[in-house]
């Protein structure tokens, strides 16, 4: 359960309210002002392009892990059906901003007069790159060129299939998001990653949670605030660059410290846009019925745990060409 910091008397229940009153007020010239719109940023792998596999075989011989490449930067060729998504589906995107590693990891197909390409040396510095850590990116959001001020976050497996409003994501200018408590043993380096952006947020906002409590929003398209981004770099910069590593770490932090910053001071819209996790193992007889039926939203593809992962990728692949087969204005 939650545990709200009583700042009156002992026996004096203080609302969420009062709390949110209390709080420190966080300089106007701290906060870097967005433009308008909403965009689209999106960090993404190609496992493919010499100088990008000579860096990564390098970092996994230093770090002592296996060079192969499995589904952390595989890729299953369904990019471009993510660009399509959006054009056809989410008409109110202003620009997508796409994240990678260096000029040979831009997709051929990629019109960039349509897309911002992110290069990891435009927003990171030097001295943490290359990196392979999606967290690690994460914590530099803030620094992309012309970010708008209302902005969703993907990932790369994540695809639009149905029509989507933009009220779907904000609401009076604030993201539509709901973070629901979850107790389970912070194990393993995903939930210790999330566990210590609650504890940033929590201190942040006046709030205590349990040690084996997190908040989940669904793994989906998160909107955001660059506003919320920039005033959480100014008060936890240097702590959010130590946390920055090549590879996975428990000391990671990631993007849920900006959802949590953002529900925990009332700055969300309490609610969820349509969407739907497909674990492909588990959930291959039936998705393809559920990802033609046209009212599923946002669909996330998780391929853990896949064996023969190519034969997979080509049934998606069908499916994909009968919901987004057209080519789209990001493409050239």
């Amino acid at each position: 359960m939650v545990k709200r910091k009583d700042t009156t008397t002992p026996n004096k229940r203080v609302s969420k309210k009062e709390i949110q009153q209390e709080l420190p007020v966080v300089e106007k010239q701290e906060v870097k002002t967005g433009e308008d719109g909403i965009d689209i940023v999106v960090p993404m792998v190609f496992p493919y392009g010499d100088g990008w596999l000579v860096k990564y075989r390098e970092a996994c011989r230093k770090y002592g892990r296996k060079c192969s490449i499995d589904e952390r930067v595989r890729s299953w060729d369904l990019e471009r059906y993510f660009f399509r998504g959006v054009a056809k589906f989410m008409p109110f995107v202003r620009k997508i901003h796409l994240i990678l590693a260096d000029e040979g990891q831009i997709p051929f197909w990629i019109n960039k007069e349509k897309v911002h390409i992110v290069l990891h040396k435009d927003i990171m510095p030097e001295e943490i790159l290359p990196t392979f850590n999606s967290s690690t990116i994460e914590m530099w959001l803030h620094n992309i060129e012309g970010l708008s001020e209302t902005f969703i976050y993907c990932n790369d497996d994540m695809i639009a299939m149905s029509p989507l409003a933009a009220d779907k994501f904000f609401v009076d200018g604030k993201p539509v998001t709901r973070c629901k408590e979850r107790k389970q043993p912070i194990i393993g380096e995903f939930l210790h990653t999330i566990k210590h952006a609650l504890n940033i947020a929590a201190k942040d906002n006046g709030v205590e949670f349990a040690d084996d409590i997190v908040l989940r929003d669904g793994h989906s398209y998160a909107p955001m605030l660059l506003s919320v981004l920039n005033e959480t770099v100014s008060k936890h910069g240097d702590e959010m660059r130590e946390s920055c590593t090549t590879f996975r770490e428990d000391k990671n932090i990631n993007q849920y410290l900006y959802t949590y910053e953002m529900c925990l001071s009332g700055k969300n819209f309490d609610g969820r846009h349509p969407n739907k996790y497909f674990c492909i193992s588990s959930d291959y007889d039936k998705m393809g019925e559920d990802l033609l039926r046209g009212d599923i939203g946002v669909a996330c593809f998780n391929d853990a745990g896949i064996g023969d992962w190519k034969e997979m990728s080509n049934a998606l692949y069908k499916v994909m060409q009968k919901v987004l087969g057209e080519k789209c204005k990001y493409e050239i």
